[in-house]
């Protein structure tokens, strides 16, 4: 059964279809799905990757199923114009895609899924006529024929072929039932039929004998049937409606008060296991203290006082206990480490899954209340991407992260250093560090001298004169730590800042071309993991360098007079950092492919949830993090055999001390200063491991700092402002756009997409460009705002090369109604009128002019209605009437719509080209469309075919010609119009 679903903007179509998927919640009433589902979103909604994983979505190759979905799709042409076929790689959201081709992909992949149920949001809307009549017939009328399909549309043409049409008006049906039934049975669908001949009777006054007066349509019944495996399930969605979803839909984030409840330890404590381990970590370190206290009193009551008292055990009894007691507590202690690394484990496993799969079946209110940021700061995934790169993958869009290799070079050191005030503070931190050091060792020293040795001795001085020089020097070590500490915060806080804003700046200046081939989860992971070890761990660690190099030339200096073999503890290190440096590297680059992942999954969790998909993504999810921990895991390993040997080397360095300092003669070295020897050793076991963890650990992390210089150093876009070249403030008077062998390609290893484009759009006219998708319609359009630069050519407005002004002065005086169109969190209002430039009444005035009006004052707080993250709460033909607010209020020259109203009912269309042809009649209007009614009635047309021009001129004279790509594009239209499918 087909079933049809039309309506006004926002009127309730796509919300049907989201309470049938059970992403709405319901409020009454009673919902049932028989069978398994495939959805086709009005957003298309692709991943990252192959063109045939996007289709394939999970399911196995089977190549003639495969081939008969792409010829049905009309995706055939199009993969043989890409150089990899359905082996290229799509770019984060398909950005390296047209809208028709996502559109197409995505209705590709529904149909590859052989499901018994079809949901369908405007699926023709992002397609050329021709195309749209191909899709109809092929999949709707062709392999869907044994199918349920229920498809919303704008396009009347297409709803005589259903078996039941549903008129959508203010969240309800208000007429149901065939075609002709309810044509004579209400006003709601004849406005919409009436709007559509409309439209007709325009294309008619151009070329009369080419349309009929009433369209008709009919189904074609010879098809493929697919069958489908029959599941029953109850739709159930009854989350209760409360006060605060009257409010503002994007609440603050919640955060509780007061200590944290006993119940959140508990439930930590027993997700691993029931808590079953817990005690067997208990008993073992109260074991290993038991042992270890044991250990101390058996030495003590073990050992002699004195030369003269006669020791209890023998030497080899005591060496005996003793060892026995040791590897007791080194027993216990390796227990325990196991025990509490096993048991971490397996609760952050268990809280992950717990969170992972909650989030997955969470209603899509949820994510129209809850921005992606608040969901990604409680998912700090990593991963690995370990596919080497080919040949081939050099000339996709999309490359393998970059990521150095070998030692940090000394030059990221010296940025680092002199990026707060050109390293002027480092001087005085090592000046303090090294006051302190001295103040430190001369009051041990003066503690030495002047405390005498026994009791038989006369101290050199007095207390009084003891206890003032000592004080001072402490008072004096104070101030150089207070200073130091000052000196180092500051320099860090500065640093950071400075770094932040190189990157950020280069990141905002950076030409499309870096986000194209950029995934975003790269940039998120350099300005979160990478910000923070910037911002809190690198300066830590830089002062814990040099405050403990310092200290231990200070004890290396006192133990040197009794054993030079202190060096030998650095001999491990040469060992580690390689390793641990690369790993380190890795790590680093490993963990944005996870994050794109999962901001992919959120954005398409509608879809993904449609089609039971689920258990795939979260198998997928787990897959990557159970590869990050490969790296993390050897990189701690590292980092724990590292600390064993440091461990073992300091322990033999401080014994050979102690064995050294007892077997000389008496007399051979100042007690005094064998005590302050024994008394530094042991620290030096201490301070040796911590100066080659810190220098390990910064060698680490110093990566971060690598990795964004890397982005603060990416190529920007031309200058904002070109002072020598600004032009008038009057530009451009009269708004004509004069193209010259233009050539365009998206990246220097792509193919170029224009090819050698000449052409003028004269002044004031309005232009509309036509062709197929991807023959480059709008890439002409982003290179007239230079968000892609030309490779060869040039683009002139009244005479002025924009190549040679700022990007400020030219996007300043253009207008675009994107094809994908943005809004932004925040208000109405804010959404309208971002500088707040305009009055209230302004922006009313444009929302009326928009057809808006009516919907913003329904809400309570009308122009600060809500927005949530990127207009979620408002529907897509709702969207693209606000970006049309937005440049009515700006009033620009040359105002461009790339399918301005490809999501709007062909009445609200019909109003808003009647809006704009009287306040933009003399402007320059170059309108990208795929209906004929949309750019009928221009003064000129141009129609592009694999990115070249193939037709441009008038209208009128292009039907003239009955051969003429645009007037079989008009035929094709007007057919589709005016006689039925059958």
């Amino acid at each position: 059964m087909k079933v049809a679903v039309c309506g006004t903007v926002g009127s309730g179509k796509s919300s049907l279809l989201s309470s049938i998927l059970g992403e709405v919640p319901k409020v009454s009433g009673s919902l049932k799905v028989c069978g398994t589902k495939a959805y086709v979103a009005q957003s298309p909604w692709i991943q990252s990757g192959k063109i045939e994983d996007n289709i394939l979505f999970g399911k196995p190759m089977e190549r003639e199923r495969y081939e008969k979905v792409l010829e049905a799709c009309s995706l055939s042409k199009d993969l043989e114009i890409l150089s990899f076929g359905d082996q290229t790689v799509i770019g984060e959201r398909g950005i390296n895609l047209s809208g028709g081709q996502k559109q197409r992909i995505q209705i590709a992949r529904a149909l590859y899924q052989d499901a018994d149920i079809y949901l369908f949001d405007d699926p023709f809307s992002a397609v050329d006529a021709h195309t749209g009549s191909h899709l109809f017939k092929e999949v709707l009328l062709g392999l869907l024929s044994s199918k349920s399909v229920i498809y919303v549309t704008h396009q009347v043409e297409f709803l005589p072929a259903a078996d039941l049409i549903l008129v959508m008006k203010d969240g309800r049906i208000s007429q149901a039932g065939k075609y002709n039934d309810i044509l004579s049975s209400g006003t709601d669908f004849m406005e919409l039929v009436g709007a559509h001949q409309e439209a007709l009777a325009v294309v008619s006054s151009v070329d009369a004998s080419s349309v009929s007066e009433k369209p008709a349509l009919g189904g074609q019944e010879d098809a493929i049937g697919l069958d489908g495996k029959q599941e029953s399930q109850d739709v159930k969605n009854d989350k209760p409606d409360t006060e605060e979803t009257k409010r503002q839909l994007v609440q603050e984030e919640e955060r509780e008060k007061g200590s944290v409840a006993l119940d959140v330890y508990w439930k930590y404590i027993t997700l691993a296991y029931g808590g079953a381990l817990v005690p067997f970590i208990v008993l073992a370190q109260v074991l290993f203290q038991l042992l270890q206290i044991g250990s101390n009193y058996w030495m003590a009551w073990a050992t002699p006082v004195s030369k003269d008292v006669e020791a209890p055990v023998n030497i080899s009894t005591l060496m005996i206990v003793y060892v026995a007691l040791a590897v007791g507590s080194s027993v216990c202690i390796l227990v325990r480490a196991t025990l509490l690394v096993t048991a971490g484990y397996k609760t952050a496993t268990e809280l992950f899954h717990k969170m992972h799969h909650c989030i997955f079946r969470s209603p899509m209110s949820f994510f129209d209340s809850t921005p992606s940021g608040r969901i990604m700061n409680r998912v700090r995934l990593w991963t690995l991407n370990d596919k080497p790169g080919t040949g081939e993958t050099q000339r996709q869009l999309v490359q393998e992260e970059e990521r150095e290799k070998g030692r940090v070079a000394l030059d990221v050191y010296w940025k680092y250093i002199t990026l707060a005030y050109g390293g002027a503070l480092v001087p005085f931190i090592v000046l303090a560090q090294v006051l302190f050091q001295l103040l430190q060792i001369g009051s041990n020293y003066w503690m030495a001298w002047a405390t005498p040795v026994s009791k038989d001795v006369e101290a050199p001085v007095n207390i009084s004169t003891l206890m003032i020089v000592y004080v001072a020097l402490a008072v004096g070590s104070s101030l150089c730590i207070l200073v130091r500490a000052t000196l180092l915060v500051t320099a860090g806080y500065k640093t950071a800042t400075e770094l932040f804003h190189k990157m950020h700046h280069c990141i905002f200046r950076s030409p499309m071309s870096f986000f194209d081939s950029t995934p975003s989860g790269r940039i998120m992971n350099r300005a979160s993991t990478d910000q923070s070890a910037v911002d809190l761990i690198i300066p830590y660690e830089f002062g814990a360098v040099a405050i403990t190099v310092i200290q231990l030339i200070g004890i290396i200096g006192v133990m040197s007079q009794v054993s030079w073999l202190v060096f030998l503890v650095f001999i491990p290190v040469r060992y580690y950092i390689a390793a641990a440096r690369e790993l380190s590297r890795l790590v680093g680059v490993c963990k944005a492919p996870l994050i794109q992942h999962f901001a992919e999954t959120i954005s398409g969790s509608t879809t993904i949830r449609s089609f039971n998909q689920e258990s795939r993504f979260c198998g997928d999810n787990m897959r990557l993090s159970d590869a990050f921990s490969r790296p993390k895991f050897y990189l701690a390993g590292a980092m724990e055999w590292l600390c064993f040997r440091l461990d073992m080397l300091s322990s033999l360095t401080f014994a050979f001390s102690l064995v050294f300092l007892i077997s000389i003669p008496t007399g051979v070295i100042d007690p005094s200063l064998a005590g302050l020897a024994v008394t530094y050793g042991l620290n030096l076991n201490t301070l040796q491991a911590w100066l080659i963890w810190t220098l390990c650990n910064l060698e680490n992390k110093i990566i971060s700092v690598e990795r964004m210089l890397q982005y603060a150093s990416v190529p920007s876009e031309p200058p904002l402002v070109i002072e020598s070249n600004r032009p008038e403030q009057s530009w451009p008077s009269r708004g004509e756009v004069d193209i010259h062998d233009l050539q365009v390609r998206y990246a220097p290893h792509m193919p170029l997409v224009l090819r050698g484009i000449t052409c003028t759009f004269k002044g004031g006219l309005r232009t509309g460009i036509v062709g197929r998708t991807g023959s480059g319609k709008s890439t002409l359009i982003q290179t007239l705002f230079r968000i892609v630069e030309p490779s060869a050519g040039e683009i002139k407005i009244d005479g002025v090369n924009i190549l040679n002004i700022g990007l400020h002065d030219l996007r300043l005086r253009l207008s675009i109604i994107p094809q994908d169109p943005t809004m932004f969190e925040g208000t109405v209002r804010s959404n309208l009128d971002p500088l707040e430039e305009y009055t209230d009444d302004q922006i009313w005035e444009a929302l009326d002019k928009c057809q808006l009006g009516d919907e913003v004052r329904k809400k309570e707080q009308k122009l600060d209605s809500s927005v949530s993250e990127n207009g979620e709460n408002w529907s897509m033909g709702q969207r693209q009437l606000v970006c049309l607010g937005r440049v009515l209020l700006k009033r620009s020259k040359i105002l461009v719509l790339d399918e301005a109203t490809a999501s709007v009912d062909t009445a609200t269309d019909n109003l808003i080209q009647k809006t704009l042809r009287e306040h933009f009649s003399d402007c320059t209007v170059i309108t990208i469309a795929h209906r004929i009614s949309s750019v009928i009635d221009s003064d000129m047309v141009l129609l592009l075919s694999d990115g070249m021009i193939e037709e441009y001129d008038s209208p009128r004279k292009l039907l003239e010609n009955k051969s003429s790509s645009f007037a079989k594009l008009v035929a094709e239209y007007t057919a589709r119009s005016s006689s039925s499918f059958e």
